[in-house]
């Protein structure tokens, strides 16, 4: 072993769970376990090394993660494990994320320049600023759970063990877990560019900044069309009477993210298994995030999250949400109704989308807002500034008429396999598409149909149109009866929850939007054209319709131009197999990488060591 130091207690620790047992696990998965480390006497983790999937650009074999111990020590070995990939996490892609977000057309412009460099470094300061303080508020008034902050405070350690000069601080660790909410919720309340110029301004006052940079950290948080956030998710979830079998049940999810091109080459899955009552989870993740991309538990839950470009939320108090959200809720539910009740009691204060399935194939989309108790607290329309708009929308008397309380749970709205869309609102979308200078089309409505045949024309017509038309649910006879699937992308489809998008802000966000209509539709169709029939062969294939080879010119960052399948995953693509005919398998498959890396896989089951159903 590499550690020898007293402090990794060598010798091997007490435990329910065997090396060898673990390894076995691996085996099975296609991994073979290349170091384990301890540290004290109860918790042990190891890199385990892929004998079948490699990384596109690198050519190295993919790796994994395995870690057993309370939420400190569990942290503590991740960091052990991981003090080079957390470093990049901690600095290249913090330096990198907000410039990114803001504009990737201006992060490509100015990359490898000295003005970039000086613009990343003074944007990532703004936001690990901006992002702290907010956290420490509500850190105080325990909105987050202890125990993903106690792993935190283990990561950090763990870095520091191997280099005690490493980066990688708790601060850093906040804005990786915690930053991308902080400025969802400004970015969608009109308030990120003040607040970062605020700081910025700050900081010019101390001495921190130069004029010349401030002033072009200012050209940058005024350009027109500011904040480029990535919406690329798709998901879905399945009844086992979609299967083939009729009892195998399918979760998967594409959540795309920037990357600050590091994230492609890190990420990966980690398994956690505590010694406290929480479940033991399969998340992926990259180094430095505490938070899940997905997570399934051995509860047999499985969540995302999609972003939601909704002004439904509240600024000043993001609170518990995406990816810490995704990590706690399958650690402490075993099905999905005590899912959906994690999810609605958190201390929320920014818009997501959160898909969520459990082993017997119960499965939701969670249109989430901020913590609200009382629907009749929830005014959709207050979020609508354009007047000429305003007038074409539902008076609140239809509001009221026509409610989705029934779906209501403390500023979430659940949608099931039997949910009921009220039809009566796609009377307004003639209007709202003449508004937008659109020619309609009312059997683009229909539950089989495509609003935009193609994603060049969503693209194209998005621009016009943005949020504001009514949505149509297409599964279930567009909410007419009950469904076997339920699907989403980016797109809100409750009526209330679909007008908090049609804020000016959410709006202008709207037309930067990579084809969530298309999306969703184009998933609605293959899904559609598979009732009974589906596999995991299957599964996977749809989930990743939008492959280069499948959808030509979607992506462009490439490794190599003359090859497609180079593009980078800007995110993770994964198929959870929930269930076969021989009850919870709780295996995922993940494409994390880029476009011509296999699939990684993981069986949750196989590293248990203790009866979960």
């Amino acid at each position: 072993l590499r550690w020898t130091i007293a402090a990794f207690a060598l010798a091997a620790p007490a435990l329910g769970a065997s090396q060898a047992a673990i390894e076995q696990a691996f085996a099975k998965d296609g991994f073979s376990v290349k170091e384990w480390f301890h540290y004290g006497e109860n918790s042990q983790g190891c890199i385990a090394v892929s004998s079948n999937v490699t990384n596109y650009r690198t050519k190295a074999p993919k790796i994994m993660y395995y870690v057993e111990g309370s939420a400190y020590e569990m942290g503590f070995l991740t960091g052990l494990m991981t003090s080079e990939q957390a470093k990049i996490m901690a600095t290249t892609f913090v330096d990198r994320f907000i410039i990114q977000l803001l504009s990737y057309e201006w992060a490509e412009r100015i990359q490898n320049t000295t003005e970039g460099k000086e613009l990343e470094n003074i944007l990532a300061a703004l936001l690990v600023e901006e992002a702290n303080a907010s956290w420490n508020k509500l850190y105080s008034e325990n909105v987050f759970p202890e125990e993903l902050v106690q792993e935190m405070r283990g990561m950090v350690d763990g870095c520091r063990s191997v280099d005690p000069l490493s980066p990688v601080t708790f601060e850093k660790m906040v804005t990786l877990n915690y930053g991308f909410d902080l400025v969802s919720a400004l970015a969608f309340a009109g308030n990120l560019s003040g607040a970062l110029e605020q700081i910025a301004h700050q900081r010019l006052v101390r001495g921190q900044v130069s004029l010349p940079l401030y002033r072009k950290t200012q050209q940058l948080l005024q350009q027109p069309g500011l904040l480029d956030v990535p919406v690329y998710c798709d998901a879905f979830g399945t009844h086992p009477n979609m299967s083939r079998t009729g009892q195998d049940v399918f979760f998967a999810r594409a959540f795309q993210l920037v990357t600050g091109d590091v994230f492609q080459d890190i990420a990966t899955h980690i398994i956690r298994s505590p010694s406290d009552s929480r479940h033991a989870t399969v998340s992926v993740f990259a180094p430095g995030l505490v938070g899940s991309i997905t997570c399934v538990g051995a509860g047999g839950v499985a969540m995302g999250v999609d972003t939601l470009r909704s002004a439904f939320g509240t600024p000043e108090r993001p609170g518990l949400n995406s990816i810490l959200l995704v990590r706690h809720t399958p650690e402490v539910a075993s099905n999905t109704q005590e899912a959906v009740s994690v999810i609605a009691g958190a201390q929320r204060g920014c818009p997501w989308l959160y898909p969520v399935c459990d082993a017997t194939g119960d499965c939701v989309i969670v249109e989430a807002g901020s913590f609200l108790q009382n629907y009749s607290a929830l005014n959709p329309l207050r979020y609508v500034h354009d007047e000429a708009l305003r007038k074409l929308l539902p008076e609140p008397s239809f509001l009221a008429a026509h409610s989705s309380e029934k779906y209501f749970r403390n500023g979430t709205f659940v949608r099931d396999y039997s949910y009921r869309y009220p039809a009566e609102y796609f009377q307004f979308n003639s209007k709202l598409f003449q508004h937008a200078g659109l020619a309609y089309n009312a059997s683009a409505l229909q539950p089989d149909a495509m609003l935009f045949e193609t994603y060049q024309e969503e693209r194209t017509l998005l621009k016009k149109i943005s949020n504001n038309y009514f949505t149509p649910p297409r599964t279930g006879a567009n909410g007419q009866q009950d469904s076997l699937f339920v699907i989403v992308s980016n797109l809100a489809i409750v009526p209330e929850m679909r007008i908090t998008m049609m804020g000016p802000l959410s709006d202008a966000f709207g037309r930067t939007g990579e084809c969530p209509q298309f999306r969703y539709d184009a998933l609605n169709m293959l899904l559609s054209q598979q009732v009974g029939e589906l596999d995991l062969s299957s599964a996977l294939h749809t989930i990743t319709f939008l492959s280069p080879d499948r959808t030509p010119g979607y992506w462009n960052h490439t490794v190599d131009p003359s090859d497609p399948m180079s593009a980078q995953v800007e995110g993770a693509v994964s198929v959870v197999h929930m269930r076969d005919a021989s009850g919870p398998l709780l295996q995922i498959h993940t494409k994390v990488g880029y476009w011509a890396d296999q699939f990684l896989q993981t069986t949750l089951k196989n590293y248990l060591v203790k009866e979960h159903f």
